[in-house]
């Protein structure tokens, strides 16, 4: 709370060889044949490690492809690795999606933290309304985000960019910002942390005012909501407490 957790964790990762653990290029997967329905979810590993998080954010109703993200390993000091990283997950989602439209499946979308740029720009380029969409501690713009970001400032400022505008432009493929346009959700449902440092809180509110602007377009189901004491941790913690991904619209 308050950007304490934020900050622990982030000096946590000072002393631990985080390139040495290893990215899910592909996802863990769950599957029914109880609903017609997939989710696609990209979550920080962390979230489907420990069960308060998996239970409260994962949901369990149809097939479920779990892409587990870890930030430190997807943010490269060389922008283009971190396209190349990003692109090698895409390229998976999207031939999964081609599937799902295949059969016909009523498909979501869930997005916490970094999961966001690949979430959203999934569900801009889908060509076909999707039930809902769920952004947890995302941010407008994946370059200004992580220049700024407490955790990934430092592998974004040794980049070779003098400006975090210049470091936005290069990565801005993957900035959720170009996509919501394209989005049409039955139901779009945001929650965000006023005291994130990970992401930080502006960001996070130029993403729900243009999902917001989004949804009075099309007129999605729209539900955002701030919590005014918590950071970037606490944000998704809270969300899984209140398991929002089962949270229904009126």
């Amino acid at each position: 709370m308050f950007g304490v957790t934020d900050r622990i964790y982030t000096f946590s990762k000072k002393f631990k060889k985080y390139r040495d653990i290893e990215v899910d290029w592909k996802p863990e997967i769950s599957l029914s044949d109880k609903y017609n329905r997939d989710w696609y979810c990209f979550v920080p590993q962390n979230t489907v490690r420990f069960s308060i998080f998996r239970n409260g954010l994962i949901p369990n109703c149809g097939n479920v492809f779990i892409y587990k993200i870890y930030s430190l390993n997807i943010i490269d000091n060389n922008p283009t690795r971190t396209l190349e990283n990003l692109q090698i997950i895409y390229n998976d989602v999207s031939e999964r999606l081609y599937n799902s439209f295949k059969e016909k499946k009523d498909i979501s979308f869930l997005g916490v933290s970094l999961g966001n740029v690949l979430a959203v720009r999934a569900a801009g380029e889908v060509g076909s309304k999707i039930e809902r969409i769920v952004s947890i501690a995302g941010g407008g713009k994946l370059g200004l985000s992580a220049w700024e970001g407490i955790l990934t400032s430092n592998i974004a400022k040794s980049s070779g960019f003098r400006s975090p505008e210049e470091y936005e432009e290069i990565l801005s493929s993957f900035s959720p910002v170009h996509y919501i346009n394209k989005i049409l959700a039955k139901e779009i449902l945001i929650r965000l942390g006023a005291r994130d440092l990970l992401i930080p809180f502006n960001h996070g509110q130029e993403l729900a005012s243009a999902f917001r602007d989004q949804a009075s377009r099309t007129e999605a189901k729209y539900d955002c909501k701030i919590y005014p004491g918590s950071d970037h941790s606490a944000t998704i913690f809270l969300s899984a407490l209140f398991k929002v991904t089962e949270r229904r619209l009126r």
